[in-house]
Protein backbone atom coordinates (compact mmCIF):
# COMPACT_ATOMS: atom_id res chain seq x y z
CA UNK A 1 0.00 0.00 0.00
CA UNK A 2 1.27 3.33 -0.39
CA UNK A 3 -0.55 7.60 -0.69
CA UNK A 4 -0.94 8.26 -4.24
CA UNK A 5 -2.03 11.79 -2.87
CA UNK A 6 -1.87 13.89 0.34
CA UNK A 7 -3.77 16.93 1.44
CA UNK A 8 -2.87 18.02 5.09
CA UNK A 9 -4.71 21.19 6.23
CA UNK A 10 -4.60 23.39 9.41
CA UNK A 11 -1.98 20.73 11.17
CA UNK A 12 0.37 22.97 12.86
CA UNK A 13 2.30 25.55 10.23
CA UNK A 14 0.77 23.58 7.30
CA UNK A 15 -2.24 25.57 6.70
CA UNK A 16 -2.95 23.93 3.16
CA UNK A 17 -0.78 21.27 1.91
CA UNK A 18 -0.81 18.82 -1.30
CA UNK A 19 2.09 16.60 -2.36
CA UNK A 20 2.02 13.91 -4.61
CA UNK A 21 4.63 11.42 -2.94
CA UNK A 22 6.69 9.17 -4.31
CA UNK A 23 5.34 5.55 -3.77
CA UNK A 24 8.81 4.45 -2.64
CA UNK A 25 11.37 7.14 -0.62
CA UNK A 26 10.10 10.50 0.29
CA UNK A 27 12.75 12.54 2.45
CA UNK A 28 11.56 16.23 3.43
CA UNK A 29 15.13 18.86 4.26
CA UNK A 30 14.82 21.91 6.20
CA UNK A 31 15.59 23.41 9.31
CA UNK A 32 13.98 22.20 12.75
CA UNK A 33 10.87 23.91 13.45
CA UNK A 34 10.36 24.14 9.64
CA UNK A 35 7.14 21.96 9.60
CA UNK A 36 9.25 18.39 8.41
CA UNK A 37 7.83 16.42 11.82
CA UNK A 38 4.13 18.03 10.89
CA UNK A 39 3.61 16.05 7.70
CA UNK A 40 4.74 12.66 9.64
CA UNK A 41 2.07 13.40 12.23
CA UNK A 42 -0.26 14.21 9.59
CA UNK A 43 0.05 10.67 8.29
CA UNK A 44 -0.13 9.63 11.18
CA UNK A 45 -3.39 11.36 12.44
CA UNK A 46 -4.19 9.68 9.75
CA UNK A 47 -3.88 6.34 10.86
CA UNK A 48 -4.16 6.33 13.94
CA UNK A 49 -6.65 9.27 14.96
CA UNK A 50 -4.32 10.60 17.48
CA UNK A 51 -0.85 12.52 17.30
CA UNK A 52 2.27 11.16 17.97
CA UNK A 53 4.07 14.09 19.27
CA UNK A 54 1.10 15.47 22.21
CA UNK A 55 -2.17 13.93 23.78
CA UNK A 56 -3.52 17.07 23.49
CA UNK A 57 -4.95 17.86 19.89
CA UNK A 58 -5.31 21.37 20.42
CA UNK A 59 -1.60 21.57 20.13
CA UNK A 60 -1.58 19.93 16.30
CA UNK A 61 -4.46 22.01 15.29
CA UNK A 62 -3.39 25.67 13.73
CA UNK A 63 -3.92 28.34 15.94
CA UNK A 64 -7.66 29.86 15.53
CA UNK A 65 -8.76 27.43 13.55
CA UNK A 66 -11.64 24.92 14.75
CA UNK A 67 -10.55 22.14 12.97
CA UNK A 68 -7.76 20.15 11.11
CA UNK A 69 -8.28 18.06 7.96
CA UNK A 70 -6.20 15.14 6.59
CA UNK A 71 -7.27 13.12 3.07
CA UNK A 72 -5.08 10.85 1.16
CA UNK A 73 -5.53 8.87 -1.74
CA UNK A 74 -4.67 5.29 -0.80
CA UNK A 75 -3.51 1.92 -3.60
CA UNK A 76 -3.96 -0.92 -1.99
CA UNK A 77 -1.88 -4.34 -2.75
CA UNK A 78 -4.86 -5.50 -5.06
CA UNK A 79 -4.53 -2.07 -6.84
CA UNK A 80 -7.48 -0.52 -5.63
CA UNK A 81 -7.80 3.46 -4.96
CA UNK A 82 -9.49 4.17 -1.71
CA UNK A 83 -9.65 7.63 -0.53
CA UNK A 84 -9.97 8.65 3.27
CA UNK A 85 -9.67 11.47 5.62
CA UNK A 86 -10.10 12.48 8.99
CA UNK A 87 -11.05 15.65 10.58
CA UNK A 88 -10.52 16.29 14.27
CA UNK A 89 -12.01 18.82 16.28
CA UNK A 90 -11.16 19.72 20.04
CA UNK A 91 -14.42 17.85 20.71
CA UNK A 92 -14.92 15.35 18.00
CA UNK A 93 -12.97 12.88 15.87
CA UNK A 94 -14.62 12.10 11.93
CA UNK A 95 -13.26 9.47 9.88
CA UNK A 96 -13.64 8.61 6.58
CA UNK A 97 -12.32 5.23 4.02
CA UNK A 98 -13.40 4.23 1.01
CA UNK A 99 -16.95 6.21 1.31
CA UNK A 100 -17.97 5.25 5.02
CA UNK A 101 -17.82 6.72 8.15
CA UNK A 102 -15.38 4.61 10.26
CA UNK A 103 -16.40 5.21 14.11
CA UNK A 104 -13.55 2.63 15.97
CA UNK A 105 -10.35 3.99 15.49
CA UNK A 106 -8.93 0.47 15.88
CA UNK A 107 -10.42 -0.04 12.09
CA UNK A 108 -8.94 2.77 10.74
CA UNK A 109 -5.89 1.58 12.01
CA UNK A 110 -5.61 -1.82 10.67
CA UNK A 111 -7.18 -0.22 7.31
CA UNK A 112 -3.99 1.77 7.38
CA UNK A 113 -0.98 0.60 8.96
CA UNK A 114 1.99 2.18 9.57
CA UNK A 115 5.30 1.99 10.96
CA UNK A 116 6.64 4.56 13.59
CA UNK A 117 10.14 5.14 13.67
CA UNK A 118 10.68 8.09 16.22
CA UNK A 119 13.44 10.31 17.53
CA UNK A 120 12.78 8.37 21.08
CA UNK A 121 12.59 5.20 19.54
CA UNK A 122 15.78 3.95 22.05
CA UNK A 123 12.71 3.92 24.28
CA UNK A 124 11.56 0.51 23.59
CA UNK A 125 14.57 -0.90 24.61
CA UNK A 126 15.66 1.26 27.40
CA UNK A 127 12.51 2.32 28.26
CA UNK A 128 10.09 -0.12 31.01
CA UNK A 129 8.37 -3.07 30.23
CA UNK A 130 4.83 -1.29 29.29
CA UNK A 131 6.86 0.13 26.38
CA UNK A 132 7.74 -3.05 25.18
CA UNK A 133 4.29 -4.57 25.27
CA UNK A 134 2.64 -1.93 23.99
CA UNK A 135 4.55 -2.50 20.66
CA UNK A 136 3.99 -5.72 20.66
CA UNK A 137 0.46 -5.56 21.18
CA UNK A 138 0.26 -3.10 18.64
CA UNK A 139 1.84 -5.28 15.90
CA UNK A 140 -0.39 -8.48 17.15
CA UNK A 141 -3.37 -6.69 16.27
CA UNK A 142 -2.73 -5.93 12.72
CA UNK A 143 -2.10 -9.57 12.24
CA UNK A 144 -4.15 -12.00 14.44
CA UNK A 145 -7.50 -11.18 13.82
CA UNK A 146 -8.38 -12.31 16.86
CA UNK A 147 -5.94 -11.17 18.83
CA UNK A 148 -7.85 -7.89 20.23
CA UNK A 149 -10.80 -9.56 21.12
CA UNK A 150 -9.10 -11.97 23.47
CA UNK A 151 -6.62 -9.10 25.13
CA UNK A 152 -10.12 -7.21 25.75
CA UNK A 153 -11.17 -9.94 26.83
CA UNK A 154 -8.44 -11.02 29.29
CA UNK A 155 -8.27 -7.40 31.10
CA UNK A 156 -11.82 -7.67 31.61
CA UNK A 157 -11.44 -10.72 33.38
CA UNK A 158 -7.95 -9.73 35.17
CA UNK A 159 -10.16 -6.90 36.64
CA UNK A 160 -12.77 -9.07 37.88
CA UNK A 161 -10.13 -11.01 39.20
CA UNK A 162 -8.83 -8.49 41.26
CA UNK A 163 -12.12 -7.49 42.63
CA UNK A 164 -12.82 -10.82 43.91
CA UNK A 165 -9.48 -10.43 45.82
CA UNK A 166 -10.34 -7.51 47.46
CA UNK A 167 -13.36 -8.91 48.65
CA UNK A 168 -13.41 -9.92 52.91
CA UNK A 169 -14.56 -13.29 51.93
CA UNK A 170 -12.47 -15.32 49.89
CA UNK A 171 -14.72 -15.50 46.82
CA UNK A 172 -12.78 -18.55 45.05
CA UNK A 173 -16.01 -19.81 43.09
CA UNK A 174 -16.97 -17.17 41.62
CA UNK A 175 -13.11 -15.97 40.91
CA UNK A 176 -13.04 -19.77 39.12
CA UNK A 177 -14.77 -18.51 35.99
CA UNK A 178 -12.77 -15.64 35.61
CA UNK A 179 -9.95 -17.43 36.11
CA UNK A 180 -10.73 -19.73 32.66
CA UNK A 181 -11.14 -16.82 30.77
CA UNK A 182 -7.68 -15.40 32.17
CA UNK A 183 -6.04 -18.44 30.98
CA UNK A 184 -7.80 -19.65 27.75
CA UNK A 185 -6.99 -16.12 26.67
CA UNK A 186 -3.62 -15.56 27.70
CA UNK A 187 -2.75 -19.27 26.27
CA UNK A 188 -3.39 -18.16 22.74
CA UNK A 189 -2.08 -14.70 23.18
CA UNK A 190 1.60 -15.82 24.79
CA UNK A 191 1.47 -18.56 21.14
CA UNK A 192 0.57 -15.84 18.65
CA UNK A 193 3.35 -13.59 20.15
CA UNK A 194 6.19 -16.36 19.77
CA UNK A 195 4.85 -17.09 16.54
CA UNK A 196 5.30 -13.10 15.78
CA UNK A 197 8.66 -12.74 17.30
CA UNK A 198 9.82 -15.83 15.34
CA UNK A 199 9.13 -14.22 12.23
CA UNK A 200 10.45 -10.76 13.55
CA UNK A 201 13.69 -12.56 14.50
CA UNK A 202 14.07 -14.51 11.00
CA UNK A 203 13.66 -11.08 9.46
CA UNK A 204 16.61 -9.40 11.37
CA UNK A 205 18.74 -11.84 11.01
CA UNK A 206 18.74 -11.09 7.18
CA UNK A 207 18.81 -7.93 6.99
CA UNK A 208 21.02 -7.18 9.83
CA UNK A 209 23.92 -9.14 8.25
CA UNK A 210 25.58 -6.01 6.90
CA UNK A 211 24.75 -3.50 9.64
CA UNK A 212 25.01 -5.24 12.66
CA UNK A 213 27.92 -6.66 14.11
CA UNK A 214 26.43 -9.35 16.72
CA UNK A 215 24.03 -11.87 16.74
CA UNK A 216 20.51 -10.75 18.01
CA UNK A 217 17.75 -12.73 20.21
CA UNK A 218 14.35 -11.81 21.17
CA UNK A 219 12.54 -13.68 24.16
CA UNK A 220 9.39 -13.25 25.48
CA UNK A 221 8.97 -13.21 29.17
CA UNK A 222 5.14 -14.55 29.14
CA UNK A 223 4.11 -13.29 32.72
CA UNK A 224 4.32 -16.39 34.97
CA UNK A 225 7.48 -18.28 35.67
CA UNK A 226 8.04 -21.99 34.64
CA UNK A 227 5.80 -24.19 32.65
CA UNK A 228 2.96 -24.96 34.64
CA UNK A 229 -0.41 -24.08 32.85
CA UNK A 230 -1.66 -20.55 33.57
CA UNK A 231 -4.78 -21.29 35.00
CA UNK A 232 -3.21 -23.90 37.54
CA UNK A 233 -0.85 -20.92 38.80
CA UNK A 234 -3.40 -18.60 38.68
CA UNK A 235 -5.65 -21.31 41.26
CA UNK A 236 -2.39 -22.11 43.09
CA UNK A 237 -1.80 -18.08 43.48
CA UNK A 238 -5.09 -17.17 45.16
CA UNK A 239 -3.81 -16.72 48.75
CA UNK A 240 -0.73 -14.52 47.86
CA UNK A 241 -2.68 -12.67 45.47
CA UNK A 242 -5.10 -11.95 47.73
CA UNK A 243 -2.40 -10.73 50.60
CA UNK A 244 -1.35 -8.51 47.53
CA UNK A 245 -4.17 -7.54 46.33
CA UNK A 246 -4.05 -7.79 43.10
CA UNK A 247 -3.05 -10.80 40.23
CA UNK A 248 0.71 -10.50 40.75
CA UNK A 249 1.14 -12.50 37.31
CA UNK A 250 0.12 -12.95 33.96
CA UNK A 251 0.91 -10.97 30.52
CA UNK A 252 0.11 -7.92 32.65
CA UNK A 253 3.77 -8.26 34.05
CA UNK A 254 5.25 -10.11 30.43
CA UNK A 255 8.38 -8.48 28.69
CA UNK A 256 10.27 -8.69 25.63
CA UNK A 257 14.25 -8.78 26.11
CA UNK A 258 16.44 -8.19 23.32
CA UNK A 259 19.98 -9.64 23.41
CA UNK A 260 23.11 -9.29 21.20
CA UNK A 261 25.66 -12.19 21.22
CA UNK A 262 23.49 -13.54 24.33
CA UNK A 263 23.80 -10.23 26.25
CA UNK A 264 21.47 -7.43 27.09
CA UNK A 265 21.02 -4.74 24.07
CA UNK A 266 20.88 -2.18 26.41
CA UNK A 267 24.10 -2.63 28.52
CA UNK A 268 26.31 -3.03 25.54
CA UNK A 269 24.96 -1.00 22.68
CA UNK A 270 25.87 2.63 22.12
CA UNK A 271 22.97 4.84 22.02
CA UNK A 272 23.66 4.66 17.91
CA UNK A 273 23.90 1.30 17.89
CA UNK A 274 20.58 0.85 20.22
CA UNK A 275 18.60 2.90 17.47
CA UNK A 276 20.22 0.90 13.91
CA UNK A 277 19.31 -2.25 15.78
CA UNK A 278 15.46 -1.09 16.73
CA UNK A 279 15.38 0.83 12.99
CA UNK A 280 16.02 -2.48 11.62
CA UNK A 281 13.87 -5.01 14.02
CA UNK A 282 10.67 -2.05 13.10
CA UNK A 283 11.69 -2.97 9.60
CA UNK A 284 11.82 -6.83 10.41
CA UNK A 285 8.16 -6.46 11.92
CA UNK A 286 6.75 -4.57 9.29
CA UNK A 287 7.86 -7.67 6.85
CA UNK A 288 6.27 -9.83 8.85
CA UNK A 289 3.24 -7.91 9.08
CA UNK A 290 3.40 -7.74 5.06
CA UNK A 291 4.17 -11.71 4.70
CA UNK A 292 1.05 -12.37 7.36
CA UNK A 293 -1.35 -9.65 6.26
CA UNK A 294 -0.69 -9.31 2.38
CA UNK A 295 -0.31 -5.52 3.19
CA UNK A 296 2.46 -3.31 2.96
CA UNK A 297 2.54 -0.82 5.77
CA UNK A 298 3.90 2.74 5.21
CA UNK A 299 7.07 3.77 7.08
CA UNK A 300 7.76 7.33 8.95
CA UNK A 301 10.98 7.84 10.22
CA UNK A 302 11.13 11.32 11.51
CA UNK A 303 15.26 12.70 12.55
CA UNK A 304 16.44 10.41 10.51
CA UNK A 305 20.45 11.17 10.56
CA UNK A 306 20.40 11.23 14.49
CA UNK A 307 22.73 9.30 16.19
CA UNK A 308 23.64 7.27 12.80
CA UNK A 309 26.71 6.88 10.79
CA UNK A 310 26.30 7.99 7.22
CA UNK A 311 27.77 4.06 6.21
CA UNK A 312 24.67 3.06 7.72
CA UNK A 313 22.41 5.45 6.62
CA UNK A 314 23.25 4.86 3.10
CA UNK A 315 22.48 1.18 3.85
CA UNK A 316 18.93 1.84 5.24
CA UNK A 317 18.20 3.93 2.53
CA UNK A 318 19.18 1.14 0.03
CA UNK A 319 17.28 -1.68 2.13
CA UNK A 320 14.09 0.29 2.06
CA UNK A 321 14.74 0.64 -1.75
CA UNK A 322 15.06 -2.77 -2.10
CA UNK A 323 11.84 -4.00 0.02
CA UNK A 324 9.61 -1.58 -2.09
CA UNK A 325 8.16 0.27 0.19
CA UNK A 326 6.60 4.07 0.58
CA UNK A 327 8.77 6.23 3.27
CA UNK A 328 8.87 9.27 4.87
CA UNK A 329 11.72 10.43 6.01
CA UNK A 330 12.78 13.95 7.56
CA UNK A 331 15.81 15.53 7.93
CA UNK A 332 17.77 18.59 8.59
CA UNK A 333 20.35 17.89 5.68
CA UNK A 334 20.60 16.44 2.37
CA UNK A 335 20.68 12.49 2.51
CA UNK A 336 23.60 10.81 0.09
CA UNK A 337 20.65 9.74 -2.27
CA UNK A 338 19.58 10.75 -6.53
CA UNK A 339 17.21 12.63 -6.18
CA UNK A 340 16.99 12.03 -10.14
CA UNK A 341 16.20 8.87 -9.23
CA UNK A 342 11.87 7.23 -10.12
CA UNK A 343 12.31 6.08 -6.63
CA UNK A 344 13.10 9.31 -4.91
CA UNK A 345 11.67 12.46 -4.52
CA UNK A 346 12.76 14.88 -2.13
CA UNK A 347 11.12 18.39 -0.69
CA UNK A 348 12.29 21.42 1.08
CA UNK A 349 10.21 22.26 4.15
CA UNK A 350 10.52 25.71 5.21
CA UNK A 351 8.28 27.53 7.15
CA UNK A 352 5.36 25.53 6.26
CA UNK A 353 5.86 25.35 2.99
CA UNK A 354 6.95 22.35 0.86
CA UNK A 355 9.05 22.71 -2.62
CA UNK A 356 9.45 19.05 -4.33
CA UNK A 357 13.98 19.67 -5.31
CA UNK A 358 14.91 19.10 -8.67
CA UNK A 359 18.10 18.42 -9.61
Amino acid sequence: MYIDWLQIQNVRNLSNLRIQPSSKLNIFIGPNASGKTSILEAIYLLSRARSFRTPRIREVIQHNQPTLLVTASLKKANGAAIKTGIEKAHDKTIIHYNGENIKKTSVQAKNFPLVLIAPDVNRLVIGPPKQRRNWLDWAMFHVEPTYLDDWRNYYKALRQRNKALSNPIRAYDAMSGWEHIMAETAERITTQRHEFLKKTQQNLEVIGKKLLQFKTQICVDKGWPGTQPFLEFLENSREADRQSGYTKNGIQSSDVHFFADKRPVAAICSRGQIKLFLLLLLISQAQALEIMTGEQPLYLMDDYRAEIDAHARRHVLDLLSELNVQAFITTTETEAVDARSANVKMFHVERGEVVKVVE
